[in-house]
């Protein structure tokens, strides 16, 4: 009862901070990574491109539809059960393509853990730390998917770019096979761990050296999760902006 009343009251601090972004929630936006992207500072990028990587079912691509109403939004997801929720949630949004696929630094055909909790599905194994936080999310099943090297997709990129990975640790693999058009990107937003959730997973300094050179600056993090027992921080949407462009 005590989560049920906590829940609800902070969607309400929510919609009394953004009333537009709670009444969006019916369409399928986030309205937490709406209220902290609908910033000043966010909309004077004026970002025409985003490439949603790690798409799920669709409801990022669906905000930022919202939040960038005339941008050309991309979106890869490899797992086919979440691809088509994400196509019959896209499918009215004439600026939208979506891709049956996985981002990696190869082309190949990997097997990837299909969680219980779709989001925690991952081409790496997961991590007892994962599993210890969240035990909902441990039970899987493998899936063949296409994985392919996004900079040897012909996307039709309009500059200012962003480019979102929520990939449960493959990040280092996007970037790498997507060196050129990251360093297209004027704005990064990155689900970056501090702890080891999947095993081998590169951690926020790893990717932060790797992309600092193509000239991003982290600009902060928002929505840290934490571990429910411990508390200690696990990951958290990190922002990083290529001041160079």
């Amino acid at each position: 009862m005590k989560n049920f009343l906590n829940t609800w009251a902070y969607r309400f601090q929510n919609f009394l901070q953004n009333p537009k972004s709670m009444l969006l929630r019916r369409h399928g936006v986030i309205s937490d990574i709406y209220i902290r992207l609908d910033q000043p500072w966010i909309h004077e990028l004026n970002i025409r491109t985003v490439l949603d990587i790690g798409g799920n079912v669709g409801r990022f691509s669906k905000t930022m539809e919202y939040l960038f109403p005339d941008a050309q939004i991309a979106a890869f997801e490899p797992l086919p059960s979440c691809y088509d929720k994400m196509s019959k949630l896209m499918g009215d949004y004439s600026n939208y393509k979506g891709y049956n696929m996985g981002l990696g630094d190869v082309d190949s055909t990997l097997e990837m853990d299909l969680s219980s909790h779709d989001p925690s599905s991952s081409l790496l194994p997961m991590a007892d730390l994962h599993r210890d936080a969240f035990p909902n999310a441990g039970s899987s099943q493998k899936v063949k998917v296409a994985v392919k090297r996004l900079d040897d997709l012909n996307l039709n990129i309009v500059g200012p770019l962003m480019i979102k990975v929520d990939v449960q640790g493959f990040e280092d693999k996007v970037i790498l096979g997507g060196l050129e058009t990251f360093t297209k990107a004027k704005l990064l937003m990155l689900e970056l761990s501090f702890q080891e959730l999947y095993e081998g997973q590169p951690f926020f300094d790893d990717i932060y050296n790797l992309i600092k050179p193509l000239g991003f600056k982290f600009y902060g993090n928002m929505g840290l999760m934490q571990h429910p027992k411990t508390g200690i921080p696990l990951d958290a949407d990190c922002l990083f902006v290529n001041e160079n462009i």
